[in-house]
């Protein structure tokens, strides 16, 4: 249920309707709540202040005409504002980098704070009557608090969102997400065990791929969640075992195995439903629990950055930089192994399990191939200092892995004497720190 209200919370978060919406529903109340009030008030207690509205009916509907007329035009400004963005976002560093700025609570604020104004004037400005005496004292003089809010909120965006297609805070929000999965995924520091013994392997039925029956996917899309907790539960109260064929970010075509059952007779057609629903499919990946997206992101910054067209080196660069940062937290940390048990101890779930050797791939494959000189450089001396982190053999010699293929890369390339020097100087560091002998 958790993992599912994660997912609800950023599919709403996403929508640039959300803050605008809450902020629209409290516009409405307040206006009730505030013409209610200038009601009970007596008009003599209300105008002894100073600072509040004291003009009549007249001047009343001009100043809240005017207040709702203006706000509506800036509300459109604001859109367009922010639809340009989106539009040079997606066009510089990615259409999958959309959602986070979907995302940002500024543009949604501000986007909100225009909306609940023009609602709040308009509500206002319809109890308001020529031939009567009633004036909403109150009530208009927080419209006009609301409208000068609104100035100032309209420049704080337009300097928000001039810094928010940086490039280098574009890298560092996809780095938030990236460092917030890698705690929820991967709390755990590698203990005493290696490795590979880092989960006890249980045995399993011996013709358990033969007679395991296979459960289809009943819909096509990427896996955004897998309901892990709700699948052990089903399992354990009908007594299966499951091999899950999916995780997190792969894609799911309609009537593939998505999982092997376990189980001494047939599965009745609502377990099966249950099963599949456990599966959440969507459009695209969500980085709810899917590290391999936001790393994804990043690299697809970075090969953007490396392309002809761009030619922005240091980009990649920082790219680079902020991957090396999340491999070098994950160096040091137990992956999650495949077996999942119930409270009892019995085997209940066989996962896909997450690799150390798969992220580095993720994070380095791509952006080795399209590297030039200095992002090879960059690239070596960033897996240097993860392989002087990580703290298993299995692991340095993955690193190591991915120097040799860079190397490969340059001496196949024709660069200068000079530039294959310093790539090899590199690598020497990095066999010394991983313990590899020529």
């Amino acid at each position: 249920m958790k993992v599912r209200l994660r997912q609800l919370w950023y599919h709403v978060t996403t929508s640039l309707w959300f803050i605008p919406g809450c902020l629209a529903v409290v516009a409405i109340a307040a206006s009730f709540a505030m013409v209610s009030l200038d009601h009970y008030l007596p008009k003599e207690i209300t105008l002894t202040v100073r600072w509040i509205y004291s003009g009549g009916p007249d001047s009343a509907i001009a100043i809240l005409s005017a207040i709702a007329s203006s706000t509506a035009t800036v509300a459109g400004v604001v859109f367009s504002i922010i639809v340009v963005a989106l539009t040079l976002a997606s066009s510089q560093f990615g259409p999958r980098l959309l959602n986070n700025f979907l995302s940002d609570r500024v543009n949604q604020a501000v986007l909100g704070v225009y909306v609940a104004t023009f609602i709040y004037s308009l509500l206002v400005l319809r109890t308001i009557r020529q031939l009567d005496e009633f004036v909403p004292h109150l009530s208009i003089t927080v419209a006009i608090l609301m409208s000068l809010a609104s100035f100032f909120f309209l420049i704080f965006f337009i300097h928000h969102i001039s810094s928010s297609i940086k490039a280098d805070n574009i890298i560092d929000l996809v780095e938030k997400d990236l460092e917030r999965i890698i705690e929820e995924l991967f709390p755990n520091q590698i203990g005493l065990k290696k490795e590979g013994e880092a989960q006890d392997v249980p045995v399993l039925p011996k013709s358990f791929d033969e007679q395991a029956i296979t459960i289809r996917a009943r819909g096509t899309g990427y896996v955004q969640v897998v309901d892990l907790k709700k699948l052990i539960a089903i399992a354990r109260d009908s007594d299966l075992i499951l091999s899950l064929k999916y995780r997190s970010g792969d894609f799911v075509t309609m009537g593939t195995p998505l999982a092997k059952v376990w189980t001494s007779g047939a599965v009745p057609e609502e377990l099966e439903r249950q099963m599949n629903g456990q599966f959440i499919l969507g459009r695209q990946r969500t980085p709810v629990n899917d590290i391999e997206l936001c790393i994804n992101q990043l690299v697809e910054i970075a090969i953007r950055a490396l392309s002809s067209g761009v030619n922005d080196t240091f980009t990649a660069i920082t790219c680079i930089d902020r991957l090396g940062g999340a491999l070098a937290k994950l160096a040091g940390r137990e992956m999650p192994g495949p077996y999942h048990y119930d409270d009892d101890g019995t085997l209940r779930i066989i996962a896909v399990p997450l690799t150390f050797a798969g992220i580095v791939e993720a994070a380095c494959n791509l952006i080795r191939q399209d590297a030039n000189i200095s992002v090879m450089i960059r690239l070596l001396e960033t897996l240097s200092t993860v392989a002087s982190l990580a703290t298993t053999d299995e692991r340095r010699e993955i690193l190591l892995r991915q120097a040799r293929m860079i190397v490969w890369d340059a001496k196949r390339r024709s660069i200068a004497p000079e530039d294959l020097h310093d790539i090899l100087d590199r690598y020497k560091v990095i066999q010394q720190t991983a313990g590899a002998v020529n």
